[in-house]
């Protein structure tokens, strides 16, 4: 289920309607720093753990508040870690959710000054008590409940990306074999003066170490999707009466890959993008064997010029 309805007021996270590139914008760009190219594992954390420090809490109480206004995600300040995969004078801060597993991080610079900054997360590893959504959505009958969710954001010397997941279990169905989940997996980009954004991505594959076996059932996008500016579209997934969608802004195009393997799926927006954000995302369901839990690894990355 896609439904596209008109963008009127938009808000961070937005296209703005206009853009004024200066006229020595090229002289800007011959002259911009590149990053140091990096690559970093979830072994590195504890040299690169900053929360504790008054840098580490201011950032972690914004993140905590961008969450909550713009995606509704009740985190608590106990409940993230902040780290620095940069410098003292030149930072590059990630804060993570400790629930959303931190794999690896890393940074390339192509031939051509290109730079590509890419993320890898894994979603909770264990099934929570109970739900954790204020209200189930759908019927009496059926609904989704949501029983997972996490953020990421990340400031660095050429974008900043906040990335979010949600994760949804299906109260009521029928099977006396399957349980039923949805995925929801969304990013929002934006460049750093003078960098251009060429590409954003987000992608979830099944985790083979800590989840059960996943069978297809459905996924939104269907199809690559094209727009002449930005719009506001909902992506939904409707199991039996319980249907669930969530609202997300398209600007220029998106490329999905629906891979045979169930769980696998990507989403890339890419354009040419000056200092304005752009969202990517993507939902899907699957199931499980009954009392199974769903585990994705989950990339997060952009290319920026």
């Amino acid at each position: 289920m896609l439904r596209r309805t008109k963008s009127i007021g938009l808000v961070f996270f937005m296209c703005t309607a206009l853009v004024l590139v200066p006229s020595s914008f090229a002289q800007e760009d011959d002259a911009k720093d590149l990053p140091t190219p990096q690559s970093i594992t979830a072994e590195d954390m504890p040299s690169l753990d900053i929360t504790n420090t008054d840098e580490g809490q201011r950032q972690a109480a914004e993140a905590i508040k961008r969450w909550s206004t713009e995606y509704g995600m009740k985190i608590r300040p106990d409940e993230v870690t902040v780290l620095n995969l940069g410098t003292a004078e030149e930072p590059d801060i990630l804060v993570t959710s400790n629930s959303n597993i931190f794999e690896s991080a890393s940074t390339t610079v192509a031939p051509d000054g290109t730079v590509t900054v890419d993320m890898q997360v894994s979603t909770a590893a264990a099934p929570p008590d109970s739900a954790i959504s204020e209200e189930p959505i759908g019927t009496q009958s059926q609904s989704w409940n949501m029983v997972a969710q996490d953020c990421d954001w990340f400031d660095g010397d050429t974008a900043e990306i906040h990335h979010c997941y949600k994760v949804y279990k299906l109260e009521g169905d029928a099977s006396s074999r399957d349980d039923y989940y949805q995925l929801e997996n969304f990013s929002t980009t934006q460049s750093k003066w003078p960098w251009q954004l060429l590409s954003a991505t987000v992608e979830g594959v099944r985790d083979p170490q800590q989840s059960a076996s996943m069978e297809w059932v459905d996924w939104n996008p269907r199809a690559d999707l094209d727009v002449n500016t930005c719009d506001t579209i909902e992506l939904g997934i409707s199991h039996g009466p319980a249907t669930i969608a969530a609202s997300h802004q398209i600007c220029e195009r998106w490329d999905i890959t629906k891979y045979g393997e169930a769980g696998k799926f990507s989403n890339r927006w890419h354009g040419n993008s000056h200092q304005q954000a752009r969202e990517v995302a993507y939902t899907n369901e699957v199931s499980v064997l009954e009392g199974g839990w769903p585990v994705w690894n989950l990339d997060y990355s952009y290319r920026a010029h």
